[in-house]
């Protein structure tokens, strides 16, 4: 199994993705886990978050956060 991706975090919620809101990560929890634990690749919510945030400016800004999550 890979890397865990860097957006799977424990919050108040218990760990889940923090680019989805508390409730849309309990409904496709089971759907998304397996790229979650395969370090984010091919994930849907990421491929979503690019596409709707202007491709590269959206990976600069993700790749800040993984840092600042580190």
């Amino acid at each position: 199994m890979g890397s865990q991706c860097p957006f799977l975090q424990q919050t108040g919620d218990g760990k889940r993705c923090v680019l989805l809101s508390p409730e849309d990560w309990r409904i496709r929890k089971s759907r998304l886990e397996q790229y979650c634990f395969n370090g984010g690749r091919d994930c849907p919510v990421m491929f979503m978050m690019y596409r709707a945030n202007g491709g590269k400016v959206f990976l600069n800004d993700l790749r800040k956060k993984e840092n600042m999550l580190k």
